[in-house]
């Protein structure tokens, strides 16, 4: 019963954290949600569910420039290839 616990408020916090992302696409600076999308990745695991800002940013604020590429969500895709590679090589995560 207490893993059912833990499991069930770890999805809770995910989903929660999923929804802040996406209104901090539109409420807060670009480098701010940098910052918080590289928490989310380092902080979850698999957290493909992660584009859906990252998508949303662009859309948003790269279609009013003329520019064809997609930073934040090429950001994105990097970061979690690094974040994958990097994160089972440090000490700290190996317990989590």
């Amino acid at each position: 019963m207490g893993q059912d616990r833990n499991s069930r408020s770890r999805i809770v916090l995910r989903v929660g954290a999923s929804v802040i992302l996406v209104a901090a696409t539109v409420l807060v600076p670009w480098w701010v949600l940098g910052v918080f999308l590289l928490g989310y990745i380092i902080v979850f695991e698999q957290a493909y569910e992660i584009f859906l800002p990252a998508f949303l940013f662009d859309a948003l604020y790269l279609s009013t420039q003329d520019i064809q590429f997609s930073y934040m969500t090429l950001w994105v895709v990097f970061s979690i290839f690094v974040v994958r590679h990097i994160k089972p090589r440090i000490a700290f995560f190996r317990d989590l």
